[in-house]
């Protein structure tokens, strides 16, 4: 009825996200959502077709690029998530969502994927870091919701850390999740 919750309209949309790890076939779509993305960016580090490439061929980082669609039609690539493998521990360099598909929950269930991808191939911790911008405060407590703590706070960012084994994921059980390889 007309009191449905938002948890109850999300679910009834069907959102699906298709998360692709190191395809180089987006290069260019990566590229522009570093260049063109402001609010939900949290380190604004642009970076062009040349970087993303760079990133996508190295062993030591990984480029998880997301698609979302529900039964209104399809929003394209619209995620990127940029991390780094240090031995044991993971880095997240940067986490980006298009304005278009904000507030809809997308950004918790591509960070349980990314823990849980993380966490079957045995790393151990996950930090991340949120550098502020006069433009990406809305942002400023996406790492604390999504299950981290802080480890480090200074007048110019703050550290982030979870520990894959006892991660809690949040609720974002609505979105579908299809991993594309």
């Amino acid at each position: 009825g007309a009191h449905q919750t938002l948890e109850d309209y999300l679910e009834s949309i069907g959102i699906v996200v298709d998360i692709a790890v190191n395809n180089v076939d987006h290069i260019d779509r990566v590229a522009q959502l570093t260049q063109k993305t402001n609010q939900f960016n949290l380190t604004t580090k642009r970076l062009t077709v040349a970087d993303i490439e760079k990133l996508i061929r190295s062993e030591y980082h990984d480029v998880f690029i997301g698609n979302v669609s529900d039964k209104f039609g399809d929003s394209g690539l619209t995620v990127v998530v940029l991390s780094s493998k240090h031995g044991e521990h993971v880095m997240i360099d940067n986490f980006i969502m298009s304005c278009r598909v904000m507030g809809r929950r997308i950004e918790y269930a591509v960070m349980n994927h990314v823990v849980e991808y993380y966490s079957a191939q045995g790393f151990l911790s996950i930090g991340a870091t949120y550098l502020p911008t006069a433009k990406n405060l809305p942002v400023k407590d996406f790492y604390p919701t999504a299950g981290f703590r802080e480890v480090a706070s200074e007048h110019d960012g703050s550290e982030y850390q979870i520990e894959t084994q006892t991660f809690v994921p949040s609720d974002a059980s609505f979105i579908r999740m299809r991993d594309h390889g």
